[in-house]
């Protein structure tokens, strides 16, 4: 397995990862409305506009598998941050069938070294608190939870309340 810088031609590819693994790994944590709102196209232009930011200073990396991107993995220094914290997680997604074999903790190293080589000393990330997999994942590999967060953006395109939970990592 490879993990690498993703190409500009490769977001695409990765969109539809993002979306082909949220719908397979959020049912039952967002309603079939908010599914609906999530497209390949609407994730291109959404990731497009993240990576496209200089201000966030964001990048992507990319896990590939006998040539073929099996997940991925993003981060940015946000304008806003929780105290203490610098970097951010916005997004680590690996396709469904490649889970559970080392890849995530594979691209949340890539992710922290990036920061690290930037003088980024921590990291925080978001998940849906009803994302249990998710979040004994990051508290696997050392996150501590830091907060919560109802965000109402999301609860109004869901139709019910969508609590965020951060976790941070004071020291990568």
């Amino acid at each position: 397995m490879i993990i690498r810088q993703m190409e500009p031609q490769e977001l695409p590819v990765v969109a539809k990862i993002y979306v082909d693994s949220m719908k397979a790994t959020h049912q039952g944590i967002v309603s079939e409305k908010f599914m609906e709102s999530i497209s390949n196209e609407s994730t291109v232009e959404r990731f497009k506009g993240i990576l496209e930011n200089s201000n966030l200073q964001s990048f992507c990396y990319v896990a590939e598998r006998q040539d073929k991107i099996i997940g991925f993995s993003m981060g940015s220094l946000p304008d806003h941050a929780p105290q203490g914290y610098q970097g951010e997680l916005n997004t680590l997604y690996i396709l469904p069938h490649y889970q559970r074999i080392g890849v995530g903790k594979k691209l949340l190293h890539a992710v922290t070294n990036h920061f690290k080589q930037n003088e980024i000393r921590s990291m925080f990330l978001g998940v849906f608190k009803d994302n249990s997999s998710a979040r004994k994942f990051y508290e696997s590999v050392g996150g501590i939870k830091i907060g919560e967060f109802l965000d109402e953006r999301l609860s109004k395109i869901n139709g019910h309340d969508l609590v965020i939970a951060f976790y941070g990592w004071r020291r990568i």
